[in-house]
């Protein structure tokens, strides 16, 4: 069974695991609890895979941080962007990250 908590906006079902981030009755994605190298907890996107994937430090920041992905995300599929211009406009948005974990 999952718990729901509601902070920030956003409503969080937090699983054994991972934890689903909705805004309204939206699924925005999951984030993954995670400690940082100095022992802090914090999260990840549950989609970044990579070695040392961003954390941020607290469950609202990788909220907002998964929608500002999805606004992006529905913005290029409204606008028909290209990849490229896709990168281009994730650079100029993109969210705040703990750097811990270098």
């Amino acid at each position: 069974m999952a718990r729901k908590v509601r902070e920030g906006g956003f409503l969080f079902q937090i699983h054994s695991t991972e934890t689903e981030v909705f805004k309204g009755s939206r699924s925005l994605g999951m984030i993954v609890g995670m400690k940082e190298l100095s022992g802090r907890h914090c999260f990840r996107l549950a989609f970044d895979q990579r070695r040392q994937p961003r954390t941020y430090r607290g469950r609202l920041q990788a909220a907002e941080a998964l929608q500002m992905i999805d606004k992006l995300r529905v913005q290029a599929q409204r606008e028909r962007w290209s990849p490229e211009e896709l990168i281009v406009r994730s650079w100029d948005v993109k969210p705040r990250a703990s750097m811990g974990m270098e």
